[in-house]
């Protein structure tokens, strides 16, 4: 998957400003448009990366913008006690095997991964408690349990047409997410820190 998602835009940007921005690191061969974000389909999986890395958080007519891969939520999983001395590298090397991985975060002792092939993020599920790594037998999950009341945000509701890239859109202005999930028009946002947790309560409870 050569796609990424744009989000926080300034209301005046066109997608001839999009495609001016972004195609300074490749080949650009669709934009297409949502009510909150942009998604755009590179030609390389390397121009994804040099655009994230260039441009994720960058101030653009008064805004930051944020910049991620574009990913669909059964390609993710979640990997518990890994050892805190543990590299990325490391990491990537190891869980290459199991398939070849789009994004990798590391924070706190739980692993993101997020396959390219939705199918390897499953075979990896039935591997839960069944190898280890560093000695330590891996806890492997859709969500994380480290979750706990001041650093997570429930929100009630929720229509049928968000998606959890909608809600990493919405909430990562206010913080460092570990997780996030949608269930049953239910859902929820583990922040690193009580504070983002806080910010995101006081602006965005009540809101549509």
């Amino acid at each position: 998957m050569n796609k990424i998602i744009v989000s926080n835009i300034p209301n005046n940007f066109t997608n001839d400003d999009i495609h001016k921005i972004f195609s300074l690191y490749g080949t650009i061969k669709n934009i297409s448009n949502t009510q909150k974000a942009i998604f755009i389909t590179y030609s390389s999986k390397q121009s994804c990366v040099e655009a994230i890395n260039k441009l994720n958080g960058k101030l653009i007519k008064e805004q930051y913008i944020k910049v991620d891969w574009a990913y669909e939520r059964d390609s993710k999983v979640y990997i518990h006690n890994i050892p805190i001395d543990t590299t990325l590298d490391e990491l990537n090397t190891f869980f290459s095997y199991y398939g070849e991985i789009l994004h990798i975060k590391f924070l706190k002792n739980i692993l993101l991964l997020v396959f390219v092939n939705k199918k390897d993020a499953s075979n990896l599920l039935l591997l839960n408690g069944k190898i280890s790594f560093k000695k330590n037998y891996l806890k492997i999950s859709t969500s994380t349990n480290s979750t706990t009341h001041k650093h997570c945000v429930y929100i009630y509701n929720v229509s049928n047409e968000v998606t959890e890239m909608d809600f990493l859109q919405m909430f990562s202005k206010y913080g460092e997410i570990i997780s996030s999930g949608i269930k049953n028009n239910k859902g929820y946002v583990n922040f690193e820190k009580e504070s983002s947790a806080l910010k995101a309560v006081k602006y965005m409870d009540g809101k549509k």
